[in-house]
């Protein structure tokens, strides 16, 4: 998908030990992340708005909790048990493979417990016994896979819809307003947003503003030593700069030269690469 951005969360990037991803060219995944917490960093972290799902497995030494989150509507602390391993699934914006009885509704702005049940039986005790990432990976895919495939065959024309509504908004960097997407789909404006919505759990107003955002995270995260913040700005799709200062502040917590500064300093100290 055009100008398709894939959602990331600094904090897990910079401030978790051994972190690794894996990029997945699975249908509705954006892709795989494992990390450890070590002792004392367990309230570094914080979470940004990234339009997506995560299903996050908190492996420790007494058992497994497994959550599902959604995104979140501005900056959130994000606190994380000490001294577990994580692997997670990141799903693409409004992709997500919900358990039964649990829709995105639940999930915006929450991190939900789910039993472990809910996930076809021992799918979380299978992932906690492999050690490697990458097998870790491939035990959920062969659950995910056919799971998926299912619920393709039950989709119906509201999901092309909700499709070209994404579309569209990652074209324009969001940047189009709920009118025109009624004139170019020729539904009515009441029944694009009720799609949207139903799928991501947000309005395509803010979806699209998390475009904008994560579009200037990958941005100041790719040129942090030289950032020319009002050219960047503009290559993401803000109007002005203050508009962008004032959502990456909401959005972030800090503003993007303080967030410029502190990718600099904290890539140095840990050699990391945000991507």
């Amino acid at each position: 998908m055009k100008n398709t951005i894939l959602p990331v969360q600094p904090s897990l990037i910079l401030r978790t030990d051994n972190y690794q991803r894996l990029d997945s060219d699975l249908d509705g995944i954006s892709h795989f992340y494992r990390y450890c917490v070590k002792d004392g960093k367990g309230k570094e972290f914080h979470a940004v708005p990234d339009g997506s799902t995560d299903l996050l497995f908190e492996i420790g030494e007494h058992g497994v909790n497994t959550y599902m989150g959604g995104t979140v509507l501005q900056v959130k602390e994000w606190e994380m048990e000490e001294n577990c391993i994580y692997f997670g699934v990141r799903f693409l914006p409004g992709k997500a493979l919900f358990p039964q009885g649990m829709t995105i509704g639940d999930v915006v702005d929450a991190d939900v417990c789910v039993e472990n049940q809910d996930l076809a039986g021992n799918l979380a005790e299978k992932i906690a016994l492999e050690k490697d990432f990458q097998k870790q990976a491939a035990v959920f895919s062969d659950y995910y896979c056919p799971v998926r495939a299912k619920q393709a065959q039950k989709e119906n024309s509201s999901v092309e819809i909700e499709k070209f509504i994404r579309r569209k908004m990652y074209e324009t960097a969001g940047n189009i307003s709920i009118t025109e997407l009624a004139k170019q789909s020729g539904y009515s404006a009441c029944y694009i947003r009720r799609c949207f919505e139903s799928v991501h759990g947000i309005s395509p107003k803010v979806f699209g503003k998390f475009i904008r955002f994560q579009r200037m995270l990958h941005s100041i995260g790719e040129n942090a030593d030289q950032a020319q913040l009002e050219a960047l700005a503009a290559d993401c799709g803000y109007y002005d700069q203050s508009h962008m200062m004032k959502d990456f502040k909401k959005f972030s917590g800090m503003t993007p030269d303080g967030y410029r500064k502190e990718l600099l300093t904290l890539k140095a100290d840990a050699g990391k690469k945000l991507s």
